[in-house]
């Protein structure tokens, strides 16, 4: 066998690990970021989500030992990083699926 086939089937291996891997996350998780993002579009459109003011009487509606809660929790540092880690957990089960 000749170095440079060799050296081609090297490139082969390497090519068809980027075609495996790279391109075909990429292209899904375009597709997944274009698909939230129209999606919350088109739901903040059709009135789904709350406006300003009705979340800010919801929150003036708590206790004070609600917010004292919240506060020991920690509950605005928290709450998205458990729902970071939740997307993220999704992420790679179904990344692994693939």
């Amino acid at each position: 066998m000749s170095f440079v086939a060799i050296i081609i089937s090297g490139l082969n291996a390497i090519l068809g690990w980027l075609l495996r891997t790279i391109v075909i996350k990429f292209v899904f998780f375009t597709a997944l970021f274009v698909l939230a993002s129209e999606a919350i579009s088109y739901l903040s459109n059709a009135g789904i989500f709350p406006d300003g003011s009705s979340i800010s009487t919801a929150l003036q509606s708590l206790s004070p030992s609600v917010w004292w809660g919240l506060d020991l929790f920690a509950f605005d540092i928290g709450f998205p990083m458990i729902l970071s880690a939740f997307t993220l957990r999704w992420i790679i089960k179904f990344m692994r699926g693939m």
